[in-house]
């Protein structure tokens, strides 16, 4: 529960959309859409500033943003810019936001943002730092959006702002228990123009009250994965789509040296046969017709250089033997003992399509003859 301790209008603008600043919509399904640009590290502004002024190729969504939405009965969604791969992100997350906006777990829904709505992360997810790097900026958001519903709230019970306290997603006067109102009933009766946003993020809920961080959470993607219920990028379907396949080179510098239809053009399900200069492809039906007619394409490939495993082993070897000191900081000396540990460890190499849910795909659609790619 959080209780909010300023007078009821201390800090308080009216809202005003800026591309820069916090952003509110009222959709036509009551649900109330807000979003406010992530704070990064200091080290990331001016990254965060150039692409705030330069539109990627393609455009973006517009507000690049942290996306949350409340709906009518009384559930929020939030718009995740980081990509579920296993590694639980979309957990931490609706833990993160859970603890400001003071609701239930089974009413808070995480979902993937799109190109069509939510944030567009042109710094993708990798190097362990999704949590890291955006702990702070959605607890301020979401503390923003729990007081931004607070005032609201306030407004339409006719009850100062500091009477009110929140559990559950429900506001309830601490002087009059009849006049509540939940999160679904707020947005249900609200009006875009009224809402008010604090000059600064609100303070944040103390560590000592957390209920959800730290804590050992049933992840919120298992049962949608478990049941095949998820939808991903390989899972697309449109009317009348094609799939198509390309050839590839069988060795790490092959280049396609000639390419000919072949018997492409009268397998099953083939559409169209692409043989160009530098490409080789098929468009049919089906994924499985699209593999077997690029299969019966006549290609030719200059192999380039054929590595050997004792190359590659080489490469990867360090100090080609002798043991290579990659950080000094302190006395290790104290700390460690007469006892020599020795370890070499490898992997091999390999791209994320190895992994059966990060299958590399994209959809491509055709509008008045500009293209459109999604992957």
């Amino acid at each position: 529960m959080t209780t909010n301790q300023q007078s009821p209008q201390s800090n308080i603008k009216k809202w005003r959309i800026s591309r820069r600043g916090f952003l509110i919509g009222l959709g036509a399904t009551a649900a109330v859409a807000v979003g406010i640009p992530l704070g990064l590290p200091a080290a990331r502004r001016a990254i965060a500033d150039y692409l705030s002024a330069n539109d990627p190729f393609g455009g973006i969504a517009a507000p690049p943003t942290t996306w949350f939405e409340v709906t009518a009965d009384n559930r929020v969604r939030f718009f995740s810019p980081k990509v579920e791969m296993g590694q639980g992100v979309h957990t931490a997350f609706a833990q993160i936001a859970a603890e400001e906006l003071e609701v239930e777990w089974q009413q808070l829904e995480v979902v993937q943002a799109s190109t069509a709505k939510g944030p567009g992360d042109a710094f993708g997810t990798a190097n362990s730092n999704s949590v890291s790097n955006n702990f702070t900026p959605i607890r301020e958001a979401a503390a923003t959006l729990r007081e931004m519903l607070r005032h609201e709230a306030a407004s339409q019970l006719g009850v100062a702002a500091t009477t009110l306290t929140v559990t559950a997603g429900r506001f309830t006067a601490s002087d009059d228990p009849t006049k509540t109102l939940t999160y679904g009933e707020i947005v249900t009766n609200a009006d875009a123009s009224s809402w008010e946003v604090p000059d600064e993020p609100p303070a944040l809920k103390p560590v000592s009250e957390f209920r959800y961080v730290g804590q050992a959470i049933p992840r919120v993607d298992f049962e949608s994965k478990l049941l095949g219920e998820a939808q991903f990028g390989y899972d697309m379907r449109l009317p009348n789509m094609l799939y198509g396949a390309a050839a590839r080179p069988r060795t790490i510098e092959g280049k396609l040296s000639r390419a000919a239809e072949g018997e492409a053009a009268s397998s099953p399900g083939v559409v169209t046969v692409v043989a160009q200069d530098d490409f080789a492809g098929v468009a049919a039906e089906s994924r499985q017709q699209a593999y077997a007619g690029v299969a019966k394409m006549d290609v030719e490939w200059d192999d380039g250089r054929l590595w050997q495993q004792s190359e590659l082993d080489e490469i990867v070897t360090v100090g080609n033997g002798t043991r290579v000191v990659i950080q000094n900081e302190g006395d290790v000396d104290d700390f460690l003992t007469d006892d020599v540990i020795t370890a070499e460890f490898r992997t091999p190499m390999a791209a994320h399509a190895h992994v059966g849910l990060a299958v590399l795909n994209m959809q491509v659609r055709r509008h008045e003859g500009a293209f459109r790619g999604e992957d």
